[in-house]
């Protein structure tokens, strides 16, 4: 028995899934991905909404230097950057 046949096994023993059918197993394995697959998503909106939230408190901005679109780190007020984040959501 090599290492994830081992961990396979220790999987359906744990979660009592040894005594299921083949189908119920499958089954039970989808609901697990479908679960895992919300948190994960969960977490990551998350932290993408939480980093947002640091950065507008904090004032950082990305500003475009020039034409030639350099990115370089500047500290602004927070009405600069709600004058942006306006000025955007006015162009959509």
């Amino acid at each position: 028995m090599n290492w994830v046949q081992r961990k396979i096994y220790l999987y359906n023993v744990t979660f009592g899934l040894y005594m299921l059918d083949w189908w119920e197993r499958c089954a039970f394995n989808t609901l697990v991905i479908v679960l895992m697959w919300f948190v994960l998503r969960y977490v990551a909106e998350f932290f993408k909404r939480k980093i947002l939230t640091l950065v507008v408190t904090w004032g950082f901005k990305i500003v475009a230097a020039g034409e030639f679109g350099i990115a370089h780190w500047g500290i602004s007020c927070r009405s600069l950057i709600w004058t942006e984040m306006e000025h955007l959501e006015a162009a959509k």
